[in-house]
């Protein structure tokens, strides 16, 4: 069968790869059909993704439909699902405590084992979700939707305060779908002048910045990934306020302890998602308080993918979330 597979650094090729085995018990084999291009994804490809190895297929935001099962479920052939590709181990002391998304053995599909970029693959039958109703489209983006939606619930926001998003990419605007119905007054810095104008154009964003400098809010979310910015975060931050970082980077940033300590800033990092954000926004997208159909690029083959990676690392080519089309081989 076919594969997207990362080979070498900046380097994709689709691949002929053996067919999955048999799924095991507890698993299902399920067909590709649509994958969302994530910036963990982009990351990769360019070398800053921290637990991705060469060669790797990758693909984690996935709508695929259910081909056979190995085990008792309430899913049947033919129908077509997203998946939570975290597979926790269920039994460190993290997950016994119900933080599965932060598992001590944690396998993320697409970034530590092969993902869904390959026509065929075998998932555990408890990482798939109903989703009747939404496109397949939307089923690729309810795992970026899920971290948004985690990063919201670690910042804990409050009706009437004000929310800073730094960053607007895929994860940010996840961020800024998460904090829908929320009651806080959201201001987004954003650098890229074609982002600011896809925020206030197509969104209908109005308190859309160039620079976070003399923005202050009492809940913070830097979805950047990008040391400068995780650096100055706190300077942006109320006394007694919170500071949310879902964008992450290989390497290492620096935070000013005095300003810190005077601020008395509660600093959170939010990782992944949890089975109760995937129901969470699966609901939302089923009574279309969130609709992320603006963001969609047109359909890619897998043929195109090589020369798209370039494209889809520059900001300023308008691609807000690729999506590849797995059934045009």
């Amino acid at each position: 069968m076919k594969a997207l597979q990362l080979t070498a650094l900046r380097t994709v090729a689709l691949v002929d790869v053996p067919e999955p085995a048999p799924p095991p018990p507890g698993h299902a084999l399920v067909r590709t059909l649509r994958i969302g291009v994530c910036g963990s994804d982009l990351h990769a490809y360019n070398g800053r993704q921290m637990f991705v190895e060469f060669p790797r297929i990758l693909g984690h935001e996935l709508a695929v439909e259910v081909l056979s099962l190995n085990g008792e479920a309430d899913f049947a052939p033919g129908e077509v699902v997203c998946v939570n590709p975290f597979l926790s181990c269920g039994d460190c002391p993290t997950c016994r405590a119900g933080r599965t998304n932060c598992c001590t053995r944690l396998r993320t599909l697409g970034v530590h084992i092969d993902g869904g970029m390959c026509e065929r693959f075998t998932v555990p039958i408890a990482k798939l979700h109903h989703a009747q109703g939404l496109t397949w489209e939307q089923l690729a983006t309810v795992e970026p939707l899920c971290i948004g939606h985690h990063a919201v619930r670690r910042g804990a926001p409050q009706p009437g305060e004000r929310a800073l998003v730094i960053g607007a990419g895929p994860i940010g605007l996840a961020v800024l779908a998460g904090l829908q119905g929320t009651g806080v007054r959201v201001t987004v810095a954003e650098r890229s002048p074609t982002r600011r104008r896809f925020l206030t154009q197509t969104l209908g964003y109005t308190s859309v910045v160039e620079s976070a400098e003399g923005q202050l809010a009492e809940l913070v979310i830097d979805a950047t990934g990008s040391p400068a910015a995780m650096s100055a975060a706190p300077n942006y931050v109320v006394h007694g306020g919170r500071l949310v970082y879902v964008g992450h980077q290989p390497g290492d940033f620096s935070l000013h302890n005095p300003l810190m300590h005077a601020r008395e800033i509660t600093v959170l990092f939010s990782r992944n998602a949890n089975e109760l954000d995937f129901g969470w926004v699966i609901s939302r997208l089923q009574q279309k308080i969130v609709d992320p159909t603006p963001w969609f690029a047109p359909l890619t083959a897998p043929a195109e993918v090589a020369a798209s990676f370039p494209v889809w690392l520059d900001p300023e080519q308008g691609i807000v979330k690729p999506v590849i089309d797995f059934t045009r081989l």
